[in-house]
Parts: C-alpha cells; sequence; structure tokens
C-alpha cells in the first residue's frame, strides 16, 4: 500500500504543467481575485490614471503607472522568491532503526530523533513507512529590511505629449514637444519639456503604505526505504494565504493646474475649478485585501546513503518541485524547480549534521511583468545548514540549526530618494504658453524603489523533538532570522506529529 501510495503522488506531481499566460492576469477594466492582484490593484483596476484612482480633467490625461510597477510591485517579486524558499519540516527525519545484535532485530535508537528542517545521512531503512503532519505559520514584516506596516513610495507623472496628434507631429525638422520629467531638455518650439505647457509633469503624488501578509502553511509528508541505503519522500503543502495593502496617497500639485485630482471624494467639485492646495481633492486613501487556500507545490525527495560509517555517513538527495500550487494567489511557484544537496552527519548523544546545495528554478509569472503577463526566472539559490541534536534523555532531543541561503540575482526593495522638480511660481492655467516659468529648484523626497540583486537569507532554529511512546514523534520549533534580505517574518514557528511503520 505505501508503495502505491507514492506512486500516485509522483504522477500527481509529474502531471503538473506551469500556466501560460498571454496577458496580464490582472485585469484593468474589473477587480480580479486573485491575490496576486491586491498590490497591481491597490488604486482600482485602472491604477494612477485618469478615470481610475484620479478624476478625469478635460482632455488631460494623467498617469503615474510606471512608477508603480516599478516600485511597488517588485514586493509581488519578492513575495514570489519566497515562496520557493519556504522551510518545510524533513519528511525523512525522525526515528532511526540500528541493529541489536542481542536480540538479532533493528530497533529504533534513542541516540537522537533528526535535525527538524535539515536532512540527517541515515536513512530510514528498507521497507519502513513513516508519515506525519506539520504546521508552520508566517507573519511577514520586512521586505530587505524595510518594514511593511509604514513605508513611503513617490509616483512621478509618466512623459507625455502635450498636444493633439496633429500638433504633436509638425512637419520635420521640428520636433514633437515630449513632456518629460527629465530637467533641461528642450524641444525645438522653444518649450522646456517640463516648464509652459509641459508643467503638469511637475505634480507628483507621496504615499505611505502598508502590506499585511500571513500564512498558513500545513504539510503532508510521507517517506519510505526502497533499500538500507536509499529513501523516497513527498511533501504536500496545504497552503492559506491573506494579503491586504493600503496606501494613503497625496498629489503635490506643483504645477497649480488642477488637472491632477483624486476621484474621490467628490470628482465634480474637483474637477469645476483649481482646487487650492491642502485641498481634500488631493488626498485620498485606498486599500485592497484577498485571501485563498489550496494546495501548494508538491516536493519530492530521493536521498541515497553513499557512505555508512560506524557513526557518522554521507548522503547525496534531491528535490523535485512540481508547480503544482496556484500562483496567482501565491500557493506556489508557477514552476519546477530542482535542487541537489550533500549531507553529512555524525550518531550520538550530541549529533552534528550539516547539509550543502544549490537549486535551479524555471521562469514564472511571480518573476516577470505582470502587466504584460511575461514570464521571468525565478532566482536560483545556494543553501546551506549546520546544526547539532542533543539527546538530553531518552525521549526527548533537542537540536539547533545555523540555515542559510544565497539567492543569485533576486528582486529586492532598497531605500531611495526620488527626484522631485521644483513648483512653478505661477499657475499652469490654459491655453499653458506663458505659464509655469521659474519653477523651484528640484528637491529629493524619501522612497524606495526595486532592483535585481544577489543577497543572503539567514536564520537560526532551535526546537525538540519528543517520543512519548511507541513510534510516535512530536516535533515543536522555532526559526529566528538574523539578517534582513527577502521577505522575512521575525519568527517562523513550527509544530508537527509523525509515526514511523515497520
Amino acid at each position: 500500500m505505501p508503495k502505491r501510495i507514492l506512486v500516485l503522488l509522483l504522477l500527481i506531481g509529474a502531471c503538473s504543467t506551469p500556466r501560460t499566460w498571454a496577458q496580464s492576469p490582472c485585469s484593468t477594466t474589473s477587480l480580479t481575485s486573485h491575490v496576486i492582484c491586491t498590490i497591481p490593484q491597490l488604486y482600482g483596476p485602472a491604477g494612477l490614471s485618469n478615470g481610475g484612482a484620479l478624476a478625469p480633467v478635460g482632455d488631460h490625461q494623467g498617469h503615474y503607472e510606471s512608477d508603480f510597477q516599478q516600485s511597488l510591485s517588485a514586493v509581488n517579486g519578492a513575495i514570489a522568491s519566497e515562496l520557493s524558499f519556504l522551510p518545510l519540516s524533513s519528511p525523512s527525519s525522525g526515528l532511526s532503526f540500528v541493529f541489536d545484535k542481542s536480540l538479532g532485530v533493528f530497533v529504533a535508537s534513542d541516540a537522537s530523533f533528526g535535525p527538524i528542517l535539515s536532512e540527517r545521512a541515515g536513512t530510514i531503512g528498507r521497507n519502513r513507512f513513516a508519515v506525519g503532519v506539520s504546521y508552520e505559520y508566517f507573519n511577514f514584516n520586512s521586505v530587505d529590511g524595510i518594514g511593511l506596516k509604514n513605508f513611503p513610495v513617490v509616483f512621478l507623472h509618466s512623459d507625455n505629449c502635450t498636444d493633439s496628434p496633429t500638433t504633436c507631429n509638425p512637419t520635420p525638422p521640428t520636433t514633437v514637444i515630449n513632456c518629460s520629467v527629465n530637467n533641461g531638455l528642450t524641444s525645438s518650439t522653444g518649450d522646456k519639456r517640463n516648464k509652459g505647457k509641459c508643467g503638469f509633469v511637475r505634480d507628483y503624488i507621496v504615499t505611505q503604505n502598508r502590506i499585511d501578509l500571513k500564512l498558513h502553511q500545513t504539510t503532508i509528508y510521507a517517506s519510505f526505504g526502497l533499500t538500507n541505503r536509499i529513501d523516497i519522500a513527498v511533501a504536500i503543502p496545504i497552503v492559506d494565504v491573506a494579503m491586504r495593502a493600503s496606501s494613503a496617497a497625496t498629489m503635490v500639485p506643483n504645477s497649480m493646474s488642477g488637472l491632477h485630482v483624486f476621484a474621490n471624494p467628490d470628482a465634480a467639485t474637483c474637477t469645476a475649478s483649481v482646487p487650492p492646495p491642502g485641498s481634500p481633492c488631493y488626498s485620498d486613501f485606498f486599500s485592497s485585501a484577498r485571501s485563498s487556500t489550496g494546495i501548494g507545490d508538491i516536493t519530492i525527495r530521493g536521498k541515497a546513503e553513499l557512505i555508512r560509517g560506524e557513526h557518522s555517513g554521507v548522503s547525496a538527495a534531491v528535490d523535485v518541485r512540481a508547480p503544482s500550487g496556484d500562483e496567482l494567489n501565491f500557493q506556489g511557484t508557477g514552476t519546477w524547480g530542482t535542487r541537489i544537496f550533500g549531507i553529512w552527519s555524525y550518531s550520538g548523544r550530541f549529533s552534528p549534521h550539516v547539509n550543502a546545495g544549490y537549486e535551479w528554478n524555471g521562469k514564472s509569472i511571480l518573476a516577470g511583468d505582470i502587466f504584460s503577463g511575461t514570464k521571468a526566472s525565478l532566482p536560483n539559490q545556494f543553501f546551506y545548514s549546520a546544526g547539532v541534536e542533543a539527546a538530553v534523555v531518552k525521549r526527548l532531543t533537542l537540536t539547533f540549526d545555523l540555515v542559510g541561503q544565497r539567492i543569485i540575482d533576486g528582486q529586492k526593495l532598497v531605500r531611495s530618494d526620488a527626484t522631485v522638480l521644483g513648483p512653478c511660481d505661477t499657475p499652469a492655467l490654459p491655453p499653458f504658453s506663458t505659464a509655469c516659468q521659474n519653477p523651484g529648484p528640484a528637491a529629493f523626497v524619501p522612497s524606495v524603489t526595486g532592483v535585481t540583486s544577489s543577497y543572503n537569507m539567514t536564520n537560526a532554529a532551535a526546537g525538540f523533538r519528543f517520543n512519548p511512546f511507541s513510534r510516535l514523534l512530536i516535533t515543536a520549533n522555532a526559526l529566528f532570522k538574523l539578517d534582513e534580505g527577502g521577505m522575512r517574518a521575525n519568527v517562523v514557528p513550527l509544530i508537527g506529529v509523525s509515526y514511523t511503520f515497520r
């Protein structure tokens, strides 16, 4: 029966196929229920544009989407990376068996019950079968050292042509008047690209943001000893995720044109005339929330013991992660992943162990451009762990681990200072020919932005395994972050129970 169950689970993993996307999974016309759309639709489906979060003013089209996509959407990339790195309770650690010469049979060893988040070299034993379940809780509160409860983002106006299609493309050699936030560029007509009729690009949006992301992961796992030196195991996570994003946004109307006001609270009043500075027309609060529950990415592990000594051993293992989870609801990565690693361990009252390996990941929309629906590769990683188990009494083992990862070319959020254009000294009102002259100097406003960079994630783990009777094991563990790289929770608790059959 155990063999049939494992074969069935292998088939489930093999049949998991990543989804393909020809366009964005987040609609620009209506709200979408996918958790991944929580941030992209924070300001509504149409985003920071006229007809969306901004009220239509005449025929002007205000657009702030490009800065929004670069800044807050990088959070989605950080979450996607974290999904492929979530720690799992080791499916093949637990009770080990040694040969009792006096009895002539294998008996459960009381030296150590094995590590919790790492592997030991020993195997479960030929035809032995173990099942278990574990629960982990992630309350993410920072990304790359930036607190998720209150962080600033500044949005600048997108470059835009100020005239109608006819007058915007006059007969050469006259060039197009391209309104741009870049300072000092002049068109052939003599207009500064951010003065006069282009003064509206001086308006920018300051936001204070909060993201709450909570994930409950219940993992069902099983392992089976094919031989005395080869184990195969499977882990099936059930993921419950809840995400909420909120943003307090304030328009800074440097152009004094009235072209950029929020649609709420009263679009008619806000667009009837130019609101004065400090008007409620320049402020709004936005929120977005999603949740979902489902099966995550199934991981299948094979482990072979290469060297077996009297007290120590060396093994090699391979994990294959199938894209069985729904990536649009942050239940999976949306792509295959493979990790190969080596294991050394020593068995005794104090049992040290070391794991080290490398993980390769495929392409997923989570690492790509969600707005266009294009995929990119999830970052690969080098990972390692080292620790010790201490058998303090016959039925109790304490465990300690240092767990580290080096993420290769992952998406990060970094603190930055956005350069914003100074205010006009005269209102940029129609016909915009001589308005917005002698603007003030540029300023620097705190913000965050997304970059691609390698970084470290280091955690410490402490826990115990208790054998109350027979072959039942109870596990408890806590994971503590030691640095700031990636999407992180301060503490990740884990509890579990497993049973080993003869």
